[in-house]
């Protein structure tokens, strides 16, 4: 069984990489501080090592190049776990010694296949691949760059391929692969061949309309999750509600606001994400509260959490809670910024859903 330590103060996070590594197989060795994680690494020899950057005392990658110069346990290879994603950083990090990072909240549908492309070959710890000496190659970091920067896959559908190339174009200045079509049968095909992260679906199209082809993804258990965001000149408000009816997730119109646009994409990607973690925290604890020899650190991870959404549109308020309802303790909505500030200060809240048009207050502050 290969051994993997974490380093890790936040009790949330320990507990759902803990779980992660478990259901993968994995003795997981835990460590709440970087001295403690030092100690740790000469007790147990992990095959691999999950480092927290942001940590008490010592921080993870003055942790990680100690490491490094240690000749017993340099080539353990570090994954730095980071709540930040910008290029810098990514420098920052190789150049520390960690053969990679992963950021925070975790993708939990990639996470055990993404940790495992960095383990050492060989049963239980056998063969260490040669990678992992503390450099990397020009190709092995242009690999992981683009893992990295363009893990988003945006789906384009709109029938004029200038209308698709305008869009390509807004998208190109953040962090997305985008593949395209140009009609809703293609767009069908599409969905199903490469699995895109979100949608942007043109609704006026020959032969079925984006409205259909919402209406049909929508009904699939498979593709259900997927975000669509309808981009039309359509503007009028039986429109807005046909879109919604439908099942779409946002609605832009023609000519597109880039910065809304983006807006609009990371707010959707972003919650996805959430909707992802939650599901998985669900089946890992029915995974471990259901086996014959429960770990009694896993009984108290929270199946539900409590849940802040601060909205001045009803609407939007409506699609929220229909959609994470099913994952909130607690499922509290205001429309004003100071309000949500004095519960977020006075309930226990884990996730605060804003908007940035909010009374008294807006959302940037």
């Amino acid at each position: 069984m290969r051994t993997i330590l974490v380093v890790e103060d936040n009790t949330y996070n320990m507990k759902l990489v803990r779980s992660l590594l478990q259901i993968g197989g994995f003795k997981v060795v835990e460590a709440w501080t970087a001295e403690e994680g030092l100690e740790l690494i000469k007790k147990h020899t992990p095959d691999l090592i999950l480092m927290d950057i942001q940590l008490p005392g010592m921080d993870g990658l003055s942790a990680t190049r100690q490491i490094k110069t240690d000749e017993n346990i340099k080539d353990t290879p570090v994954i730095a776990l980071t709540a930040y994603a910008m290029k810098g950083d990514e420098q920052k990090v190789l150049e520390a010694g960690c053969a990679g990072y992963m950021t925070k909240p975790l993708d939990t549908k990639c996470f055990l296949k993404d940790l495992k492309a960095y383990l050492p070959k060989g049963e239980d710890g056998g063969e260490r691949q040669q990678a992992f000496t503390g450099r990397k190659t020009d190709q092995e970091i242009k690999v992981t760059h683009e893992d990295r920067f363009y893990s988003n896959k945006i789906l384009i559908v709109d029938d004029d391929p200038l209308n698709v190339k305008l869009l390509k174009a807004k998208l190109s200045m953040d962090t997305f692969l985008t593949i395209e079509a140009y009609n809703g049968h293609e767009c069908l095909k599409k969905v199903k061949e490469e699995h895109p992260d979100l949608i942007l679906l043109d609704l006026m199209m020959p032969g079925i309309s984006g409205f259909e082809v919402t209406r049909i993804l929508k009904k699939d258990n498979k593709t259900k999750d997927i975000p669509i965001i309808h981009v039309t000149a359509l503007d009028s408000n039986d429109d807005k509600a046909r879109a919604l009816e439908a099942g779409a997730d946002e609605f832009l119109n023609k000519p597109i606001n880039t910065k809304e646009l983006l807006t609009r994409i990371r707010s959707l990607l972003k919650l996805k994400k959430y909707q992802e973690q939650l599901s998985t925290r669900k089946k890992s604890e029915s995974y471990f509260l259901l086996s014959e020899s429960p770990s009694p650190e896993l009984e108290d991870i929270s199946l539900k959490v409590n849940i802040l959404v601060a909205d001045t549109n009803k609407k939007d308020v409506d699609f929220i809670k229909k959609n994470i309802s099913d994952y909130s303790n607690k499922l509290l909505v205001t429309g004003c910024g100071k309000e949500a500030v004095q519960i977020v200060e006075s309930e226990q809240i884990d996730l605060v859903i804003m908007d940035i048009p909010l009374a008294n207050m807006d959302g940037y502050v």
